[in-house]
């Protein structure tokens, strides 16, 4: 019997921050005009797929545009999303709601771009430099970011037993993070799209694979 979760792992609609290149971290920050749009058109490509269960962030960025996915659906899925404080973006302590730019050359003076401090350091290097270079050590680093993230899809799991499919709204760095382990590091080094979708399976020994990634485009 095929006990497999095929996880829909969505990034949230565009916010106020994505817009004026700040790193959002775990400030909770509202979905812009094109957010909604970014979220209703990953809904419109989603309304095929029946979800057993739909899971989001506990940041409104993310349960909104999961909210937005849901109203679009024609297949009698949950009307609401649960939220998960597990799937929330990677904590960057003092540097959330700071200018991209300036964070990134706090971490390393020769680089202005988050792509490319992670292209250089690779993704969970990246995340123990910020934890290092943050003035108050609030920031996570890869262990304590892999502890909350294992524990999330453990419990999705542990939820459903027999598989299913799921939907979770999470946050662009999650994704990157997700890629890079379980498929190819290259593929934290690339923005993911607002409202692009990624397909997870996990099977009931927690084993993950990415199927498909930071797709804007297929209608499922």
């Amino acid at each position: 019997m095929d006990n497999k979760i095929n996880v829909y792992l969505v990034r949230h609609g565009q916010t106020y921050f994505n817009l004026f290149g700040r790193f959002q971290g775990w400030s909770d920050i509202e979905l812009t005009d094109k957010g909604i749009e970014d979220a209703r058109d990953a809904g419109e490509r989603l309304k095929r797929v029946h979800f057993d269960d739909a899971y989001s962030s506990d940041l409104s960025r993310a349960y909104d545009t999961a909210q937005y996915i849901l109203n679009a659906n024609k297949n009698e899925s949950p009307a609401h999303p649960t939220t998960l404080r597990d799937f929330r973006e990677i904590f960057f302590g003092t540097f959330d709601g700071l200018p991209s730019e300036e964070v990134v050359s706090t971490i390393d003076p020769n680089l202005t771009s988050y792509n490319k401090l992670i292209e250089k350091y690779g993704s969970d290097e990246t995340l123990n430099l910020f934890k290092e270079k943050d003035p108050n050590h609030l920031a996570e680093n890869s262990s304590e970011f892999w502890k909350r993230i294992n524990h999330g899809f453990a419990e999705l799991v542990e939820t459903h037993p027999v598989g299913g499919n799921i939907l979770l709204v999470a946050h662009g760095s999650v994704i990157r993070a997700l890629g890079a382990r379980y498929k190819d590091p290259k593929l934290a080094t690339h923005p993911i799209g607002n409202g692009a979708v990624t397909l997870i399976e996990i099977d009931q020994y927690n084993n993950l694979e990415i199927v498909d990634f930071n797709d804007e485009t297929k209608n499922w």
